[in-house]
């Protein structure tokens, strides 16, 4: 890494360490490396560049990111080590009194991993939901209560966004339930049986969602844009062009449909939502992690008007 800040200056002294001193292997090292990379990503996406700032819910929040990118828990732990033998080095070198992570934890197994919302915390929502101007979810949470809050939205007449991912059974009578259903091209095959590679498999794909009750289908596909059907039409997007600057993909579909969301309740057609959308995750592809990997406004318009 290049020492262009305090913080990686200290992380390639440690990487120094843990080679020259410690005498651990280079692969070791190289993950070392790779996991302090993303802490650092995550905290100048936060705009921490000082230790005093870096506080246990910071720590917390980073371990939680890593989760929503889908990371394995045995990874997720490996992550968290990293980073306590970093910060170790720092208060032994004096430069922190005390670790911020020394009291976090890592789930240990994806069954230590807690259904974050259930239906009835959903309903508890009822009003902020029935003030929203778009609802969306997914299958992070469990099937009931992604259903129960599609059920209140349309309840509402708001907005739905459904995202199926990560794809995983869920039953027939949700499909109605969704004004735009936003599956990527692998969650797009699971789901609708059939394999899902290119533009006219999208479209066979969206008209198989579609006749199960989705107002509009719109099937991301990576570099090759994504594809929507619905009563009033369908039609390709390409994805804006990133050639050679493709770092890391793992939040595109995040940021697609975040972007997607966002434009769709600031009262922008579908159309010019969809082109949000793809701008917002073609910059996130550029860029390491998930949340830390999403652009500002400023330059998902600026690529949007390019």
């Amino acid at each position: 890494m290049k020492n262009t800040s305090p913080i990686l200056n200290d992380i390639n002294e440690y990487l120094v360490f843990v080679s020259q001193v410690k005498n651990l292997s280079e692969n070791t090292t190289k993950s070392y490396e790779r996991d302090l990379k993303k802490l650092y990503l995550f905290l100048e996406k936060l705009n921490v560049t000082n230790y005093s700032d870096i506080k246990e819910e910071i720590c917390s929040a980073w371990i939680g990111d890593l989760y929503s990118q889908n990371n394995k828990p045995k990874s997720i732990q490996r992550h968290l080590s990293s980073a306590k033998g970093f910060f170790r080095f720092l208060k032994k070198n004096n430069l922190i009194s005390s670790s911020p992570f020394e009291l976090v934890t890592a789930p240990k197994s994806s069954n230590t991993l807690p259904d974050v919302l259930s239906p009835e915390d959903v309903e508890k929502a009822e009003t902020a939901i029935q003030n929203s101007g778009v609802f969306m979810t997914n299958l992070e949470v469990p099937v009931e209560t992604m259903k129960r809050g599609l059920e209140l939205a349309r309840k509402h007449q708001v907005t739905t966004i459904f995202n199926p991912a990560p794809a995983v059974e869920f039953p027939d009578s949700v499909y109605p339930l969704c004004d735009y259903f936003t599956p990527n091209e692998t969650e797009a095959a699971d789901l609708a049986g059939i394999p899902v590679t290119n533009v006219d498999e999208a479209r066979k794909a969206a008209k198989i969602f579609r006749d199960r009750g989705v107002k509009t289908a719109l099937i991301t596909l990576g570099e090759m844009g994504c594809y929507f059907m619905n009563e009033s039409g369908e039609g390709h997007v390409p994805a804006f062009d990133m050639s050679g600057k493709v770092v890391e993909t793992t939040g595109a579909g995040d940021g697609f449909n975040g972007g997607f969301a966002a434009a769709l309740a600031e009262g922008k057609s579908p159309d010019e939502a969809i082109r949000y959308g793809s701008a917002t995750a073609a910059i996130s592809v550029t860029r390491l992690g998930t949340a830390p990997a999403m652009p500002q406004r400023s330059e998902i318009e600026q690529l949007v008007n390019s």
